[in-house]
């Protein structure tokens, strides 16, 4: 997600959410009995990788999401370089 917005250093998890969702070859848009993943429940998965939500302002908004710096202990330690 963060990739394909060119790398903004914050999301906002209803953000990351909307663009879970439209993932279409992807399960999150019938997460759980046909309905969409959630916020909570995507924080809940991303907990287990040490990755949590933070207060993130933008501006005068302000809404829980997560900083870019918090997945890459995970990307490297999960996903294969590059090639």
């Amino acid at each position: 997600m963060f990739t394909e917005k060119d790398s903004p250093p914050t999301m906002w998890s209803k953000t990351l959410v909307e663009d879970l969702t439209a993932m279409e070859d992807r399960p999150w848009a019938s997460w759980s009995a046909g309905r969409p993943i959630t916020p909570a429940k995507v924080a809940r998965l991303l907990a287990a990788f040490g990755i949590h939500s933070h207060q993130i302002r933008d501006g005068t908004k302000s809404a829980k999401g997560y900083t870019l710096a918090s997945f890459a202990d995970a990307w490297t330690r999960y996903l294969a370089p590059d090639p």
